[in-house]
């Protein structure tokens, strides 16, 4: 859920992941990239079994580091 309170960072997202374990982790390209660039982001997302986004396209570069890295990625709605 989005505490307000808090900054969307990398660091708050991979701690927010780690709290909840989610098995399906939902998010907007832009979350997505921060989450990528963020040390750790990539270990925090692998474990969650599907990795979602949504809102607009999700650049081919970062599709094709994280399919690599093993996240299994989808897109729903938006362009």
């Amino acid at each position: 859920m989005l505490s307000a309170d808090l900054p969307v960072t990398g660091e708050n997202m991979i701690a927010g992941l780690k709290a909840t374990k989610p098995d399906i982790f939902y998010l907007v390209p832009y979350t997505l990239k921060l989450m990528a660039e963020t040390d750790g982001g990539i270990e925090a997302m692998k474990m969650c079994r599907s990795v979602c986004y949504s809102g607009a396209s999700c650049p081919d570069e970062l599709g094709d580091k994280l399919t690599a890295a093993g996240i299994s990625l989808s897109g729903y709605y938006g362009s």
